[in-house]
């Protein structure tokens, strides 16, 4: 990403805590051509209505005005502003409401600055295309009033406004059929050779003349993955009709930027925290005396039971990655009593079953997706599908899917190895377990995809158990 875009931005951001807006200060302004900060929304207000103004970050609960109330007045004033709206709140009614108003992004708190500042360089390229192509447009409404003896300087500015758009952007351009016409260099340069062909596959998956010429703002917005030699670009797009004098459809005008590199952070960052999430859940089972490989037995089971089920590749992901925290709130829990060799007094179980709200506790306050998964899981995994589980004594769908499937995973890798207070049941032993459980302990669909499965699951059993 070209982080030189921010420098022509003018940003203001707005909340009524002056420690917020003096950390934002700190580490935004010096991005920007204009930071200003206000800790009133009326008061900002006011200064966008007499100023240029590109972005708005704004806080939600505020006095005299909202972030609700205060954006939906900016966006009425100028629609083409973009408004940031950071929140503590997961109200999912002040989510609609910023939609509803035409809120661009809806960022919970806590946030990272580097989060933001990736957020505003995405904008930023989005804002200095949209403005390229309105002072082309605005470029050509004016020049051609000009009288003829001028055509040629016409021309000239005209391919200076070209090698200035194909220079710093990628170009295609679609006749009013949809079909590409033309790519320019820097197209053909960011994404290899990338042959014709493909990207007419690639762009059946969408109608451009049918988005561009139905939406409201003359223009819509489109992210496309291309994959070439193994490697994937992910390329942000926005499409521009171009009309003639009696307003009948010429062609389209796809102005892209690549936001690979912002894409691929994502994705070290998603690695670092599963390899963050496996090492802690791995910290906690040693507590047990358990290997580690009863988190990957664990994890590579409910996958294999989620697919049978049904859930999607994104769903799976999520599961398998958040799963080894299922356990986490052992940390809890006393080691005398969490490595008994012998049965558990009615009271040193009353203190086990605490392990799920102490889980629940310290992952519940996360905004990542995964740690949320995690949250529910710790919390949910021991509940029955009849209601007799703990700790909250949920029944049947009340229970959440991704505890359903790996409650059934867990219990059957315990069954099947050793533990402190028991010897490894035979395998045979264990199914008959999940059998005789089949609506009972467990989601009678999620036995029999289970079962369905055994063969699977039998190989990653073999797999990972040949060195606990």
């Amino acid at each position: 990403m070209d982080i030189k875009s921010l420098y022509k931005l003018n940003v203001v951001a707005v909340d009524d805590e002056e420690m917020i807006l003096k950390h934002l200060d700190n580490h935004i302004s010096r991005y920007c051509n204009k930071f200003e900060k206000f800790t009133s929304a009326i008061e900002a207000y006011e200064y966008i209505s007499t100023s240029t103004v590109d972005i708005v970050i704004s806080d939600i609960r505020m006095p005299l005005m909202n972030g609700i109330e205060f954006s939906k007045k900016v966006k009425d004033y100028k629609k083409d502003i973009i408004v940031i709206l950071l929140s503590a709140s997961n109200d999912a009614d002040y989510l609609m409401e910023a939609i509803n108003v035409g809120v661009d992004r809806f960022l919970p708190k806590p946030y990272s600055i580097k989060e933001l500042i990736e957020i505003l360089e995405n904008y930023a390229t989005q804002i200095e295309s949209i403005k390229e192509v309105k002072l082309y447009n605005e470029f050509i409404v004016n020049k051609l009033k000009i009288k003829e003896n001028n055509f040629k300087d016409i021309l000239y500015y005209l391919e200076q406004y070209n090698d200035a758009i194909n220079q710093t952007n990628l170009v295609r351009k679609f006749d009013s059929n949809g079909k590409i016409i033309t790519t320019n260099n820097k197209f053909t340069k960011t994404l290899g050779m990338y042959s014709l062909a493909n990207q007419l596959k690639e762009i059946n998956s969408f109608d451009v003349i049918k988005n561009t010429t139905s939406s409201s703002d003359n223009f819509f917005n489109n992210l496309i993955i291309y994959e070439n030699q193994n490697q994937k670009s992910y390329i942000e797009s926005t499409y521009i009709p171009i009309y003639k004098y009696d307003q009948t459809l010429l062609e389209v005008l796809e102005i892209s930027y690549d936001v690979s590199e912002v894409y691929k952070l994502n994705e070290e960052i998603q690695k670092t925290q599963e390899t963050v999430i496996y090492m802690l859940g791995t910290l906690i089972e040693s507590r047990s005396k358990e290997t580690s490989n009863h988190l990957k037995r664990v994890a590579l089971y409910g996958e294999i039971i989620g697919k049978a089920y049904g859930l999607d590749d994104k769903q799976m992901e999520l599961m398998k990655i958040s799963s080894p925290l299922h356990d986490i709130g052992k940390i809890g829990i006393p080691d005398h009593i969490l490595n008994k060799p012998s049965s558990l007094s009615d009271e040193e179980y009353r203190v086990v079953k605490e392990h799920s709200k102490i889980g629940y506790e310290i992952l519940k306050n996360s905004n990542r997706d995964i740690l949320q998964i995690a949250a529910v899981i710790a919390y949910s995994h021991h509940e029955n599908w009849d209601g007799t589980g703990y700790p909250q004594n949920l029944k049947g769908e009340e229970i959440d899917i991704y505890s359903r499937i790996i409650a059934v995973a867990d219990v059957f890798d315990a069954l099947t190895h050793d533990r402190c207070y028991k010897k490894a049941w035979s395998i045979e032993e264990a199914i008959d377990f999940i059998k005789k459980e089949k609506g009972k302990k467990f989601e009678p669909k999620i036995v029999d995809m289970f079962l369905e499965s055994i063969e699977d699951i039998l190989k990653i059993y073999r797999k990972y158990t040949e060195n606990d």
